[in-house]
Order: C-alpha cells, then sequence, then structure tokens
C-alpha cells in the first residue's frame, strides 16, 4: 500500500548516484493548503500549517505478503517511472488540523472506535470517564460500541507489545515489587485467543539477567537491547542485540554480529521482512560515523553517507527501538526507509534534512528540511497501516504532524501537546490517532480525527502503551 501513496508524488531523476552522495532537487515540491473544519459546538477552526517540501519518487513494490521467514526474500522491485506523474487528484481526503485540544469532546459509546486500544491503564478516573477503573490494573478499550476488559496488572507489566498482525501481546514479567528489580529473563505470551506462552530468552553462558529494550521485527521474530546487570549505565560496549523467536527460543545473532563498521551498541534496525538492516557505523571506522544500508542475503553494504542525526546520543542508546525514538524506521513493506541528519553549511551551520532512501539505496530524496533543530523534520515516527502518513511530533514544540506522501507535504495538526508524548497509535483505518495529553491537568486519552480534526477523550489515563489492533477478539478473550 506504501505503492499506491507515493505513486501520486512528483519524479526525481538520479544520476550517478555513489556512496555517501545524494541528488537533490532546488525547486520546492507543490504546497497545498489543507481545508480546515468547524465545529459544530462553535469552537473557532485552527488552520493548519503547512511545510514546503520537495518533491521525491515513485516506488513500485510487488504485493507479496510478509512470510516473517529468517531466510531472506528476493527484494521488491524499486522502478523510478519515466514521465511525470499525473497531478494530485483534487476528490483526495486530506488532514485538517485539530480544533479542540483542550476543550476534547466525551467520546459516543455507542459509536465507539474500531480495533482495540491498549494497554491502558485508569487511575482516579472522574464521573464523565468511560474509564472507570482506578486499581493499578491495564484494560484494553474499543469496539462499537465501545467496550473495555483488564488486561495485565500494571506493577507486573515490562512491556513490549503487540505482534504487527495484532495476534499476539508480548511482556516481561518481574519477580516481586521492589524497585530497581530486573525483569524475568523470558517472554511471556498471550494470544487474543486465549493462549499463553512462556519463553525463557536463550542467554549464552557470558550473559547474565540485565535490562532488555524490545520490539517485535515482524510477528515471528523480535530484535532485544540487552544490558548486563553490572553496566548500569544506559549505553555500554556491553551492550548485546538478540535476534529472537519468542515461540521456539531459537536465536539467530549471526544477522547482527556479521554487520561491518558497526560498534554494537547503536540500535540495528531491521526491514519487516528481514533482508535489510539500517545503523549507525563506528567512528573509528574507516567510513567513519556514518548511517549504512546493508543487505543481509548478500552480505553486503548497498548505501552509505555521512550521518550526524538528531538522535546519535547515548542517552537514547543510539536511537530507540520504537516510536519517536527511532534513529531510522522503515515503511510497512520494506520498500523504503526515512531519517533525518544534520548537514553542515558554509556559515558554520548545520541544517536538518529528512531523506527517504529505497531498498537497495538507488534513490534518496529530501522529504523535510529546516535551519535549526527546532525545525519540524522528522526524528522517528509512526506509519499509518494503509501506508500514506506518517505521524511525528515535534518535540521542541509539541506539535503533531503528519508527512503526507499523497499530497508530498509535512503538515500540523495539533500544537500544544503535552512534553511528554513520546509516540502514537494509528487506528487500522488510518483515521483516528490516539495519544495522551493533559487536559484540566488530567492525563487523559485522546483520539483525533484526522479528517474532521475533532478530539475526543476517552478517559483519564496516566499510562498508555501506544497500541491500537485490528483484532476484537482482545475484547472478549480471557485475560
Amino acid at each position: 500500500m506504501i505503492r499506491k501513496y507515493l505513486s501520486y508524488l512528483l519524479l526525481i531523476t538520479f544520476v550517478g548516484m555513489v556512496v555517501g552522495c545524494t541528488s537533490r532537487s532546488e525547486d520546492p515540491g507543490e504546497v497545498i493548503q489543507a481545508p480546515v473544519t468547524e465545529l459544530t459546538d462553535g469552537t473557532p477552526p485552527v488552520s493548519p500549517a503547512v511545510i514546503e517540501t520537495t518533491a521525491t519518487y515513485t516506488v513500485t513494490t510487488t504485493d507479496e505478503e510478509l512470510t516473517g521467514s529468517l531466510t531472506p526474500t528476493t527484494p521488491s522491485s524499486v522502478v523510478a517511472p519515466t514521465t511525470v506523474p499525473s497531478a494530485t487528484p483534487l476528490t483526495i481526503e486530506q488532514p485538517v488540523a485539530c480544533s479542540n485540544l483542550l476543550n476534547p469532546t466525551p467520546i459516543e459509546r455507542e459509536i465507539g472506535l474500531p480495533g482495540v486500544l491498549g494497554p491502558v491503564s485508569s487511575l482516579n478516573p472522574t464521573s464523565n470517564d468511560v474509564l472507570v477503573n482506578p486499581r493499578l490494573q491495564t484494560m484494553l478499550v474499543g469496539g462499537q460500541p465501545l467496550q473495555e476488559r483488564d488486561f495485565i496488572p500494571l506493577q507486573d507489566l515490562a512491556e513490549i507489545g503487540f505482534s504487527p498482525d495484532g495476534k499476539w501481546f508480548a511482556y516481561q514479567t518481574f519477580p516481586g515489587n521492589s524497585e530497581g528489580e530486573l525483569p524475568n529473563p523470558y517472554i511471556s505470551l498471550l494470544s487474543s485467543q486465549g493462549e499463553a506462552v512462556t519463553t525463557t530468552i536463550p542467554l549464552y553462558g557470558e550473559d547474565t539477567n540485565g535490562y532488555w529494550f524490545s520490539n517485535w521485527i515482524n510477528n515471528e521474530w523480535m530484535l532485544l537491547q540487552y544490558h548486563p546487570f553490572s553496566q548500569q549505565a544506559a549505553v555500554s560496549s556491553d551492550t548485546r542485540h538478540i535476534i529472537f523467536n519468542p515461540f521456539t527460543g531459537e536465536r539467530r545473532d549471526e544477522f547482527v554480529n556479521s554487520l561491518p563498521y558497526w560498534n554494537r551498541w547503536t540500535t540495528v534496525y531491521f526491514s519487516p521482512d528481514i533482508t535489510r538492516a539500517v545503523f549507525i557505523s563506528d567512528a573509528g571506522s574507516e567510513i567513519g560515523t556514518s548511517i549504512v544500508l546493508w543487505d543481509v542475503e548478500r552480505q553486503t553494504v548497498l548505501w552509505s553517507m555521512p550521518y550526524s542525526g538528531m538522535r546519535y546520543d547515548e542517552s537514547y542508546l543510539g536511537g530507540g527501538t520504537s516510536g519517536f525514538g527511532q534513529t531510522a524506521f522503515w515503511s510497512p513493506d520494506s520498500a523504503v526507509f526515512v531519517f533525518t541528519t544534520g548537514e553542515p553549511l558554509e556559515s558554520n551551520s548545520f541544517q536538518y534534512v529528512t531523506y527517504v532512501v529505497d531498498r537497495d539505496g538507488q534513490q534518496i530524496q529530501e522529504l523535510v528540511t529546516s535551519l535549526s533543530r527546532e525545525g519540524n523534520t522528522i526524528n522517528g515516527g509512526i506509519w499509518s497501516p494503509d501506508g500514506r502518513y506518517i505521524a511525528y511530533i515535534n518535540s521542541w514544540t509539541t506539535t503533531l504532524l503528519l508527512y503526507d506522501f499523497a499530497l508530498n507535504q509535512a503538515i500540523e495538526l495539533c500544537a500544544g501537546l503535552s512534553p511528554y508524548v513520546s509516540t502514537v497509535a494509528w487506528s487500522p483505518n488510518s483515521r483516528f490517532l490516539a495519544f495522551l495529553s493533559t487536559v484540566d491537568d488530567r492525563s487523559q486519552l485522546l483520539v483525533l480525527n484526522i479528517y474532521t480534526g475533532e478530539i475526543m477523550t476517552i478517559g483519564e489515563a496516566p499510562y498508555f502503551f501506544s497500541a491500537w489492533v485490528a483484532n476484537e477478539d482482545w475484547l472478549v478473550a480471557a485475560p
């Protein structure tokens, strides 16, 4: 589905690309003002700010579904068209700015929401809240009409999250409630049908239990970042990365051990089909600090360029594993990845550029540029299920934005979010975004309709693990 929306974009012809070199367009792409709707309660509309961006390219991929196998598959083709695509249809539905962030509308239970949100906790609810569970308990909420059900106790949960297909939830547990206690060295899995699986993480002889930072690569495999208990710092040379199947216990370290130039502690970003990997090279290597695209099947570097990114900081583990902390992130179909880097200018200053790169490193183009860190470049984002949008947040201005591949522009959706918003969740139909923000001095779980600008509140929720899956079996399965 990424192909469907990238096909709207203007063509950039790339000539003679070599490693570390890029071709850019000097002229900005067309800027389209998104419409604004006015709510029936009389709240004045807020016009969305539109950021000029350069034109980009068309990507064509196969429709083959991902199998999740660790056996690399034949890469999908990436084709630059020889003619400029037709203009974006005027009838295409366009996002609008939010208009009632400080006065969200209570959600209508009879209408509800598609799919299932969670896990979410609810503490000290008010009489107007839908969520009415004051315990240290996580919940799932969703369905049409709206339903809630208890999930995993919050005090027992070191969350990893739902598998991409929404059929399994993976988490770690703690052996007790002592502050600072390490999670147990195994993965617990719970299915939407009530099945439970517990798999010990296969620790090698030199390993001991420690801190884990984990995420699903696809529906069968996880990438675990591991820090031994003896190393209290957020980042150390002892960091280990493990490719792990939580269903079988199989561990495939060769997929990270074979990476050239890698410093072994920065995050590796595998494409969902596990045929590609993106990582930051070691500063002392022959290519210096660079962002590298690696072909897992052919064991070769496809592309690299010097990197000075917003997230290249030890406090971010060289890039987080999910959400807005990621240094690079892949489209759901493994066709392209996106990252932001800083580039020096002649005036001894920097400009920050967000690029999109195809899976073979043959095409690269700017999406958003800024002359300061505070600009609206994309520093980690969440791709919509239909492939049209990237949702992201400018942490300096606490503004929620979309990059729209159909309109070829970045759009400011909602300014003034709470500073602690670290990620959002897309609805399965790509029409809504869920996130936490403070309203009337209370942390509330909000849902934004990106096509009307209306924000609804589900209730007070201090914790939201930012997942939204289509599988409504979770609302009836036994916890």
